[in-house]
């Protein structure tokens, strides 16, 4: 019985990734976990979701991948994104209106590559410290501050997400 439920939870968490890819994390915290069932049953559904679709729909038609393979895209920095990548491009944007009023702001063209490094860097650091704290804790189960820090790190490291995405954390 535990062997079936972990085949589900990884074909589930593979279903959840394949509709919006934040739960894709949870892909990484079985590997972490060394929950091999999990890990193969989440990577065979996403396959099987993926190849299908292709087959399916075609990639021509997939606008995140567009957006995806595009790179950073640093028109990213709405006020109300809530991603790492917008916070620090935000350091260095100008708002012509206001922080409440300018939907896009200006990103002053001398300041991309730094922002840009400083978001590489603040992300590995990011994923560093969270993989840390996730390996050292691998043995045991699953606490609250495993929980919290997979919920954070899937609404704080993606740079497309938005505000209402913060219910994922309640």
């Amino acid at each position: 019985w535990p062997r079936a439920r972990e085949c589900l939870a990884g074909v589930c968490v593979g279903l959840a990734t394949m509709t919006k890819f934040l739960p894709g994390v949870f892909v990484v915290y079985f590997l972490l976990k060394r929950r091999w069932l999990a890990l193969v049953a989440s990577g065979l559904t996403i396959a099987l979701v993926a190849v299908g679709t292709e087959l399916w729909l075609g990639w021509g038609k997939s606008y995140t991948l567009d957006l995806v393979s595009g790179g950073m895209d640093i028109s990213r920095t709405w006020p109300h994104s809530q991603s790492f990548s917008a916070l620090v491009l935000r350091w260095f944007a100008t708002f012509p209106d206001g922080l409440t009023k300018t939907f896009y702001p200006v990103l002053r063209p001398a300041a991309v590559g730094i922002a840009v490094g400083l978001t590489y860097l603040g992300l590995m650091a990011l994923v560093g410290v969270v993989g840390g704290l996730l390996w050292m804790t691998r043995k045991r189960t699953m606490t609250e501050l495993e929980w919290a820090l997979l919920a954070a790190f899937m609404i704080f490291v993606p740079q497309w997400n938005h505000d209402y995405y913060q219910v994922f954390l309640l």
